[in-house]
């Protein structure tokens, strides 16, 4: 089980996911951080797998970057059964290719 920030750190940009388990279910937020200046693409992919059958959701958007600047991709709380599982990764593209990645997985 994996819960907290996962992050991973790439030229202009970082990815970072957080899980949270909350009383409403699980909150999922993912974010790019600015290293540098520059325009990048993030797209977060969700998958969440349990009794109730299995759910893909994606957000994606374009964001300018600037050193510090953290700007959140998407961000939702999900319900999840116990035995389930979820699985979350938010990749950041910049002049076509992937320059930051994160990966994260929680069961409750």
């Amino acid at each position: 089980m994996s819960t907290g920030p996962s992050a991973a750190i790439a030229q202009s940009a970082a990815a970072e996911i957080s899980i949270l388990p909350t009383p409403q279910g699980v909150e999922i937020k993912g974010s790019v951080i600015g290293l540098s200046e520059g325009e990048v693409t993030a797209t977060m992919a969700i998958v969440k797998s349990d009794s109730a059958g299995t759910s893909n959701l994606t957000q994606a958007r374009a964001v300018e970057v600037r050193r510090g600047d953290r700007h959140i991709i998407g961000q939702t709380t999900l319900s999840i059964q116990p035995g389930g599982t979820l699985s979350v990764e938010l990749s950041v593209m910049q002049d076509g290719a992937e320059i930051a990645t994160a990966a994260s997985t929680f069961e409750p």
